[in-house]
């Protein structure tokens, strides 16, 4: 019982670090993201995005090889079994040096021509784009070799880095932003070389922090074998998945710039902005509590595994829920109030991407629970095959003409068949009822997102848009939502801790 509610207080302690992070980086960027848009311009802008987005398109074997690294190292330390992490690290880092290279080839060769021969850039922007290119290559060849460092971090469940890490990105961006108002250069090329410059500042410091802290990540020329060959079965199957998700999301970015421009690869940027959001918002959580996933499937505790990943897949729905209803209805205004002019079908693209990322948020604890046991091959073959149809699909729609609302709204309904193949793998795997994570996470997320959208769209019907209306309508959205996951969302258990921390409070 000890074990259990020091368990819980680390998880607490590590969410709360990470909001604290989380907040930060929110604040700043949503100041900063105004202004690289207003001085970057909306081509600009867009260019940007889609050359960040393909580049990140070649790193999917590093995605899928993360994964694995993140799972074996936290599973040794499940294991307390300090000679199995200090090898487990050493060979990971050595594969991924491997990778960065391989991967950094394949993107000069690859994205060059791509960038040259398809993309929609105007031939005046063709020079900054290079820009762009290269520092994101610099970027990620940098990030790669990062992996297995930011796997021990979560691994010891240490997330107070983060939140210090968070101070200086904060600033630096920030730094970056001022940098574009007052150097009179290339804006475009400018922005590339300084954020450049700020992820390689974040790659060392992380490596600096795990050296000095955590001993199994003094790095020694240890490559075994057996391992190797273990981890790499794991993420070869992890391979079609991520590639899928990775597909799934820059893909259809590429087919935008294709059939409709850089313009609306602009407004699928900023829509991806607020996405970050809620994204943030969630991720905390899960980052804190997906390595006690892991550590309980070491220790062969079955039971609770499964009831963390219930717990876990409806906490993270609730708490995207809660900022996202009242945002999807006032976006208009909080776009206008944040960047002033934005591109149009912002406004769509980002209601649609929020309802997926509540979707996929939702299944990340299931995905976690898969990755815990280790059978890699069904759910990647038949999710990620899920996911990857969409594109396809996708370009179809498009050359039939077909309307991007709609295209948008077809693009949802994998997300929701990969959720269910997760779990129909996982009752198979350990008994995870199918029938139990659909009540507790999207019967509680329908019924109380539904309650909450009806005060605020009867409103929004008779209130012009606004400063008022919009605080009228988080009023009623916070003290409502705050309501309705008290009395339906948490647990029973749950409602007794917060009724004592009250009695202490006011007895205080």
């Amino acid at each position: 019982m000890g074990n259990i509610s020091q368990n819980n207080k680390r998880i607490a302690q590590n969410t709360f670090l990470l909001y604290v992070r989380m907040f930060i980086t929110l604040t700043v960027s949503l100041f900063t993201s105004r202004i690289v848009l207003e001085k970057l311009g909306v081509e600009d802008y867009g260019i940007y995005n889609v050359v960040a987005g393909l580049v990140s398109m070649f790193t999917f074997m590093n995605g899928t090889l993360a994964t694995g690294t993140q799972r074996f190292i936290t599973f040794s330390l499940g294991e307390n079994n300090f000679k199995k992490s200090k090898l487990t690290f050493s060979t990971t880092l050595i594969i991924h040096i491997i990778l960065s290279l391989i991967i950094g080839i394949a993107i000069f060769v690859g994205g060059l021509y791509f960038l040259k021969e398809e993309l929609v850039i105007s031939a005046d922007r063709m020079d900054a784009a290079y820009w762009v290119f290269y520092c994101s290559v610099l970027t990620v060849m940098l990030n790669i070799t990062q992996v297995p460092y930011m796997a021990s971090i979560i691994a010891h469940e240490d997330m107070s880095i983060y939140a210090y890490m968070s101070i200086f990105d904060a600033v630096a961006k920030l730094g970056v932003a001022y940098a574009l108002v007052i150097v009179d250069v290339d804006k475009m090329k400018l922005y590339a070389v300084l954020i450049a410059l700020v992820q390689v500042c974040d790659v060392f410091y992380y490596r600096y922090h795990c050296i000095r802290k955590y001993k199994e990540c003094h790095f020694e020329v240890r490559f075994d074998k057996p391992l190797a060959k273990e981890i790499l079965q794991f993420s070869s199957w992890n391979i079609f998945g991520c590639t899928s998700v990775l597909f799934n999301n820059q893909g259809f970015n590429i087919l935008l710039n294709i059939f409709y421009g850089p313009v609306l690869n602009a407004a699928r940027g900023i829509s991806n902005q607020v996405n970050n959001v809620a994204s943030q918002f969630v991720g905390s959580f899960q980052t804190a509590v997906n390595p006690q996933i892991v550590k309980y499937y070491a220790e062969k505790d079955i039971e609770r595994m499964n009831r963390l990943i219930y717990h876990n897949a409806r906490f993270s729905g609730l708490m995207i829920l809660y900022i996202m209803v009242p945002l999807m209805i006032e976006l208009p205004f909080l776009l206008s109030l944040w960047l002033g002019k934005y591109p149009d079908d912002t406004v769509f693209l980002t209601r649609i991407i929020l309802i997926q990322t509540l979707i996929a948020s939702m299944s990340r604890s299931v995905v976690m629970g898969i990755h815990a046991i280790g059978k890699m091959k069904m759910v990647n073959l038949l999710a990620g095959t899920t996911l990857l149809l969409s594109l396809p699909i996708s370009f179809v729609l498009f050359k039939m003409s077909i309307s991007l609302e709609i295209v948008m709204v077809i693009t949802l309904l994998p997300w929701f068949i990969e959720t269910f193949i997760e779990l129909t793998l996982m009752k198979k795997y350990v008994g995870l009822s199918r029938r139990k994570f659909y009540i507790q996470s999207y019967g509680i997320i329908i019924l109380i997102g539904g309650i909450m959208c009806i005060p605020l769209l009867v409103i929004s019907s008779y209130m012009n848009e606004g400063y008022i209306r919009f605080l009228v309508n988080m009023s009623i959205s916070t003290v409502l939502g705050g309501i309705l996951i008290y009395c339906f969302g948490i647990t029973a258990n749950m409602r007794v801790i917060i009724n004592d921390k009250i009695k202490s409070l006011i007895n205080k």
